[in-house]
């Protein structure tokens, strides 16, 4: 990551001589391009090259700090439709929306592992990105319209199986699957930090639901179902009011096994540099999952955002509090749910919760036996290494932790509770 903030100051540095000599912008084109592109939207979008990529971590959020890109050629913003290489990817900070293309064979959304995490394989596969002002977007989003296919959306909080639950769904024929889009996390992160008003937030969440389900004319499916990432909870209040007959449904796990296994997350994916040194928590700050209007959340946020979580309690208490902010939406908007999993259950009995899964999304029954059949791969495919999470140690202080952030913010969850009582409070 360090080398290519260097990098990129050279990248800079040499354009701003070049444009001052010739006109010509690596970053941008001509002065005629960008003057055409700023004031006719047939040429509003532009397709540039990427050239370099770094993260600290690979589940962080990614924005154009991650990438080094050059300038190709100005687009029509059309060119993003129907190709089904070319999807909504994220925002950047002065107001633009971009889109990461990869190569045709690449499947960012389903079928295929690349679709598991949608933003991880647009990180790590994306040979172009397109950029267009938000305006444009909107624009060109209104023209696409509300989408066709119904649209599931799977809510959930961290390490809880909802990989398993989006990998057994897109086994259906007629499903499109989507793994955590990044593109919704960026405009809730910018709504978070006061860069976006309501109204246009709204908005924007608006037209990348359009974009991000519009089928393809190659494309046979008539069921959308999104794996949300659990900050875009947030705007639950948003998506009931721009759209009323989406389906919700809540994955959930009991307190212990999840937080041991966000401990091994953290262990095998971040640095121990990153972790140490408090650059994980201040990126994961960024957009925890902190409901937008309650005052004991958002003054809890911070104050937390004023620290350093280096060590495990204090890491304890950081995936409490994002879990919090979830359940907390669950608990208050529970009447819009379809459906609330519980990752024991659907361990236990895979067929008995798909079955009445199927039900409450009106799948096809008869393809039940093909979702069963991903219980047999590792739904994540090896990328946090083998399964389980036995040799996370197992440390009553953590679960103190747990519990009291849980009682601060209202949650009425404990680590303590036996599965039976853990399913009678989400009911």
């Amino acid at each position: 990551m360090t080398f290519l903030v260097f990098v990129r100051l050279i990248f800079t540095a040499t354009n701003k001589i070049i444009d001052i000599l010739t006109g010509y912008s690596l970053f941008y084109g001509s002065r005629e391009e960008r003057r055409k592109a700023a004031t006719e939207y047939e040429s509003s979008a532009q397709l540039a090259r990427v050239v370099m990529r770094a993260a600290p971590a690979p589940l962080l959020m990614k924005d154009m700090s991650n990438f080094i890109v050059v300038h190709e050629r100005y687009v029509h913003p059309e060119f993003v439709l129907n190709k089904s290489n070319v999807t909504p990817m994220g925002h950047t900070s002065d107001g633009r929306a971009f889109f990461a293309v990869t190569d045709p064979k690449i499947h960012v959304y389903g079928p295929g592992p690349g679709s598991t995490f949608s933003n991880l394989t647009q990180y790590t596969r994306a040979t172009h990105l397109v950029f267009m002002p938000r305006k444009s977007y909107n624009r060109l989003a209104d023209s696409v319209g509300d989408p066709n296919a119904q649209v599931t959306l799977i809510h959930m909080i961290a390490r809880c199986g909802s990989t398993l639950l989006l990998e057994m769904l897109k086994r259906v024929p007629c499903v499109k699957g989507i793994g955590e889009p990044e593109c919704m996390t960026s405009l809730h992160e910018a709504y978070m930090h006061d860069r976006l008003e309501k109204q246009e937030y709204k908005k924007l969440l608006q037209s990348t639901i359009r974009l991000m389900c519009r089928v393809n004319q190659d494309e046979s499916a008539n069921h959308i179902v999104i794996k949300l990432s659990p900050f875009i909870s947030m705007a639950m209040e948003l998506f009931k009011d721009l759209f009323p007959n989406m389906n919700h449904v809540f994955i959930t796990r009991q307190v212990k096994p999840q937080i041991r296994s966000c401990f091994k997350l953290l262990r095998r994916t971040v640095p121990w540099l990153a972790r140490r040194t408090g650059v994980f928590t201040a990126q994961v700050m960024r957009t925890i999952s902190v409901p937008y209007d309650d005052q004991v959340f958002q003054k809890m946020r911070r104050k937390m955002a004023k620290k350093n979580f280096i060590t495990d309690v204090e890491y304890c208490q950081l995936a409490a509090f994002m879990t919090a902010g979830v359940y907390h939406i669950y608990f208050e908007y529970k009447n819009f749910f379809n459906r609330v999993v519980i990752y024991e259950r659907l361990n236990d009995k895979p067929e008995v919760e798909m079955r009445e899964i199927f039900r409450v999304l009106h799948l096809p029954i008869n393809d039940l036996n093909l979702a069963l059949e991903a219980l047999k791969v590792d739904s994540q495919h090896g990328l946090f290494g083998p399964r389980g999470h036995e040799d996370i140690e197992d440390v009553a202080e953590w679960w103190e932790v747990v519990d009291a952030t849980f009682s601060r913010v209202g949650v009425p969850i404990r680590s303590s509770m036996t599965l039976s009582e853990f399913e009678k409070v989400l009911q």
